[in-house]
């Protein structure tokens, strides 16, 4: 016989509300309509059969135990226990007188034994049970029960702590390790197990033959830790705590990754409600492609990844987190539609992928107060990262964005409080929209490194204000439009900026080549590029220090009294009243004043303040130098009336001069005794005009001069063609005629001439 003298029930469970599984030991005559397992439940009075759907049997192979599940985690408030329900037949049908079957009468027999035990028990060992339990009887009975209850219970104590304090000092020494280590397949089996202060239990895995999140766990009687389920995990008398390395991983809340078929979401969405998990959210550091298919809340915590590589397949099976579809929907607006929402201060090392998900979802949903994110790739979402607030202290380095269906970055500011401080490092943005999108204003931002290719716009905001642009390169646009790669939404609303080391190629434009026209929506500020230096402002003033000088670069309409190259120094100083002058020295004696085109032969006009206008406004006078005329503008505020100062031409004749004074083509000679000619020289076609002509320092005689009376000259016109003075005033010069008082033409011997070519008038 192989039924062994033995209660065929297990002992007395009470829940905790976390088990599920309960183990029996007593040998088990299933068959194929029944499990010869049953579960009785005390109601209070009495134990109850307990409804079988409401429960699954496990049988060991041989027969000998096994273990039921619940489907639902019984709590503290329910007792029961498990017994043998061998069922009352009888199947074996001996018709061979030629055979013997031992094993089968022995299993016949084993089981009529089987039957009598359980109705034993039903008759002794389940009434015993029932007394245990507090069913009530009469007073003295129960008089005697409690007696009885407290004799035993303090024997029991007594024994209990013996042979506790045995096993914890065996432990502490290390006497009975290999007592106090064992190992279960995965966290439902560690509360089957027996526990006692300090009981360590190796766990292999989170999930039944995954072989991955599991540890090593603690019994701690005295433990104040709140249970997770995971990390610190709920028993009776206590807590089962992990002892942790590191930092807790996804996989320790039950991730998997790598299978296509799951969710990975719950293992996210617990590691993110752990009080144990820090600030972060860590994936394994291990080859795997975590999934998941549903929303996941971050609770404030950020997202560590296992590695930062390339954008291809082999890269991502490396480590990676992908999103594939499934619901991302939330009843908050500025929520909805994303993959990872309230995701914390951190996102670093991280592979973040659409695995399939349709354009409308984002990646991640962040705060723009003190966020950072490093080494990341994303690829393939509607936001790569979005913001519902505004920018402080926002920095992002070390990133890869391909894809992006709407933005890399896109910073709402649904409460305009305007958007500061944010840089951006070392990133690239290839095949999206927007690589960068505030809805509303960006100061004091900085953007360094920066690669743009097969964008579809450019980095955009409503305004750009002191922000700053630094080793910018940007290659082709992704639908081959030419559009700026700086772009403010606001007309004239970039100012104030630096920027510097483009190397912006087409079709992208470029409102900051420093080469380049202003232009009316300008930007604003300072720009180093191609060995020059140009200042600007937004609506379309531009001036340019190059190695070959300064110069403007206004745009084509922008006028007024700023269209100008300002060249001042500062006010008189108030107190010590001290002026600060502008000096021009040039080292060689020599300053030139001309054309911004150096080939051009237009005159250049010089103008001054001269004084007052009749309003007491500075009147701004013009000095023309020409080929034939130097003047310089007067002014009359008592009648408002402009005038002119006029520098003629001078000649001086000498009869001593071996070779006589030569002006720009124009000389004295002498015609006869007392008649001169001052005309042009041959070949030359000046004419003069309308001229002034003055005749003065007449010397007589020789030597130093007689002191003899010789009348100033009368003039006489020289015709540059017939009638051109009679009509037009016009000629190739004048002769002078020199007489005394007595009215005979004598010789002077000095004089000096001085005219004009022209009026000037």
């Amino acid at each position: 016989m192989t039924v062994q003298v033995t209660d065929r029930l297990s002992q007395l469970y009470v829940g905790n509300g976390v088990n599920t599984r309960f183990d029996f030991t007593f040998r088990v005559f299933d068959q194929e309509d029944a499990t010869g397992v049953a579960v009785h439940l005390f109601d209070g009075v009495d134990f109850e059969k307990m409804d079988e759907l409401l429960y699954q049997v496990f049988i060991n192979a041989d027969k000998l135990g096994g273990y039921v599940v619940f489907n639902n985690a019984p709590d503290s408030e329910t007792s029961f226990y498990i017994g043998g329900e061998t069922p009352v037949d009888q199947q074996l049908d001996i018709t061979n007188y030629d055979n013997f079957y031992p094993d089968s009468l022995e299993r016949s027999l084993d089981k009529l034994t089987g039957i009598l035990q359980e109705w034993s028990h039903l008759l002794g060992f389940e009434k015993q049970a029932r007394i245990l339990s507090g069913i009530k009887y009469d007073e003295d009975a129960k008089n005697r029960e409690d007696l009885l209850k407290n004799e035993l219970q303090n024997n029991i104590d007594f024994l209990q702590e013996n042979t506790n304090a045995m096993l914890e000092e065996a432990i502490a020494n290390g006497a009975v390790s290999a007592l106090a280590v064992t190992v279960v397949e995965c966290l439902d089996d560690l509360v089957t197990v027996r526990k006692w202060q300090g009981r360590t239990v190796n766990v292999r895995s989170v999930i039944r033959n995954k072989h991955l999140g599991g540890g090593t766990f603690v019994f701690n009687k005295n433990s104040t830790r709140t249970p997770d389920g995971y990390i610190v995990v709920a028993d009776v008398g206590g807590n089962w705590e992990k002892i942790t390395v590191a930092f807790p991983t996804v996989d320790d809340f039950g991730g998997l990754g790598d299978d296509p078929n799951y969710d990975d979401a719950d293992a996210f969405i617990r590691c993110a409600l752990s009080p144990y998990t820090g600030s972060n959210i860590y994936l394994a550091n291990r080859q795997v492609e975590y999934r998941i298919n549903k929303q996941v809340d971050c609770k404030g915590k950020g997202i560590v990844g296992g590695g930062f590589s390339r954008q291809n397949a082999t890269a991502y099976a490396m480590n990676s987190l992908k999103v594939r579809p499934g619901d991302y929907s939330n009843s908050n607006t500025l929520l909805n539609n994303v993959a990872f929402i309230n995701v914390g201060a951190e996102v670093r090392d991280l592979q973040l992928v659409s695995e399939g998900v349709s354009e409308n979802i984002s990646g991640l949903k962040v705060d723009g107060y003190n966020f950072t994110l490093s080494n990341a790739n994303i690829s393939g979402f509607y936001n790569q990262v979005y913001l519902s607030n505004a920018t402080v202290s926002f920095r992002v380095q070390n990133l890869m964005s391909i894809s992006a269906a709407n933005a890399g970055f896109f910073i709402a500011d649904v409460d305009s409080r305007q958007s500061t401080t944010a840089y951006f490092d070392n990133c690239s943005w290839q095949w999206g929209k927007y690589p960068v999108l505030f809805a509303k204003e960006a100061y004091q931002c900085v953007f360094n490194n920066i690669i743009l290719e097969y964008m579809q716009y450019g980095l955009t905001a409503g305004i750009w204000s002191n922000c700053s642009f630094n080793a910018i390169w940007a290659e082709q646009t992704r639908d081959g439009v030419a559009r700026d790669w700086l772009v403010n939404t606001s007309y004239q609303q970039t100012f104030n900026c630096t920027v510097n080391n483009l190397y912006i190629r087409t079709p992208w434009l470029n409102r900051a080549d420093p080469t380049a026209l202003g232009a009316s929506d300008n930007i604003g500020g300072v720009v180093i590029d191609k060995s020059r230096i140009t200042l600007g402002g937004a609506t379309g003033a531009k001036i340019q220090l190059s190695p070959s000088g300064l110069a403007t670069l206004f745009a084509n309409w922008y006028g007024g009294i700023n269209r100008r190259l300002l060249i001042t120094t500062q006010p008189t100083a108030t107190d010590s009243n001290y002026k600060t002058p502008i000096y021009i020295n040039a080292p060689n004696g020599e300053l030139y004043f001309a054309n911004q085109d150096e080939t051009s032969v237009s005159s250049v006009v010089f103008k001054r303040v001269i004084g007052a206008t009749a309003a007491n406004a500075p009147y701004v006078a013009s000095d023309s130098w020409t080929k034939k005329i130097r003047k310089w503008n007067t002014y009359n505020h008592e009648v408002s009336k402009v005038g002119r100062f006029i520098a003629p031409m001078m000649l001086t004749y000498d009869v001593t001069f071996t070779t006589q004074q030569n002006n720009a083509g124009w000389s004295i000679s002498k015609e006869s005794t007392g008649v001169y000619r001052l005309q042009r020289d041959s070949g030359v076609t000046t004419e003069l005009a309308n001229p002034h002509i003055e005749v003065s320092g007449i010397f007589a005689g020789t030597g130093l001069g007689s002191g003899d009376v010789i009348l100033p000259p009368t003039l006489q016109a020289i015709e540059a063609y017939e009638g051109s003075w009679s009509a037009y005033r016009v000629a190739a010069g004048v002769k002078l005629f020199f007489k005394n008082l007595s009215g005979a033409l004598v010789d002077p011997m000095r004089f000096s001439v001085s005219f004009t070519l022209e009026s000037g008038i």
